[in-house]
């Protein structure tokens, strides 16, 4: 009984030097035998917490002890889904090199790209559209990314995207409107049945070429 209280004790130990990048402590713990999979009291795996803190260093370590990539937090989270989340660029691309599913869904059905969204981190969304992430993937609400990130007002002390606005979809956006919405671009979907409505500014960006689409150019006319 007493060493399992102690077991468990250097695991949360662990967690809390993985949160708080303390690589010296993590070393010595790891070194004496505690899993890399380790769990503080509230089911949070280190890595996760490592993840959610930008804590590349402790990422590694971790990982070069065996870490589950895909070990969850109680409501399905993942350290790559933290990781987008709170705009952990260079941590989220480790995860990615290492094996992370880009299209992973938390219990809500929310992805990365879905966080990433939400929390306008353009940098992530680019990462994830590089790697293929789906872009039509929804949540348990059936919300896409772009309909999770359509409307929202991110602070700019936050180092968030611009706010994507509402008529992002709109033939009557000129370029210069649209340019300023660089998350809502990334994000449209070429496959989205919307892209009907859009203007020949967004058709460039979004449908890749060759690729045949349809679509009401904004001088108004079908073009291909």
């Amino acid at each position: 009984m007493l060493e399992r209280l102690d077991a468990l004790e250097k695991e949360r130990e662990l967690v809390g030097a993985a949160e708080n990048n303390e690589l010296q402590t993590m070393e010595r713990l790891l070194a004496e035998g505690v899993s890399a999979d380790a769990k503080n009291e509230h089911g949070n795996p280190a890595l996760y917490l490592a993840a959610w803190n930008g804590h590349l260093d402790a990422l590694k370590l971790l990982r070069r002890h065996g870490a589950n990539l895909h070990a969850t937090s109680p409501d399905g989270g993942t350290a790559f889904l933290e990781a987008a989340a709170w705009g952990k660029a260079d941590c989220a691309q480790a995860l990615l090199e290492w094996g992370a599913d880009k299209d992973a869904a938390s219990d809500s059905g929310i992805t990365a790209l879905h966080f990433a969204a939400r929390n306008g981190r353009l940098e992530i969304a680019r990462l994830l559209l590089r790697a293929r992430a789906d872009r039509a993937k929804k949540n348990k609400k059936g919300q896409t990314a772009l309909d999770r990130a359509r409307g929202v007002r991110v602070a700019p002390h936050a180092g968030g995207a611009p706010p994507i606005d509402d008529r992002l979809l709109d033939v009557e956006m000129g370029p210069a409107a649209l340019a300023a919405q660089p998350l809502g671009l990334a994000l449209l979907d070429p496959g989205d049945r919307r892209l009907k409505h859009c203007n020949r500014f967004v058709l460039e960006r979004v449908v890749p070429v060759g690729v045949a689409v349809q679509v009401v150019a904004a001088e108004g006319r079908q073009v291909a």
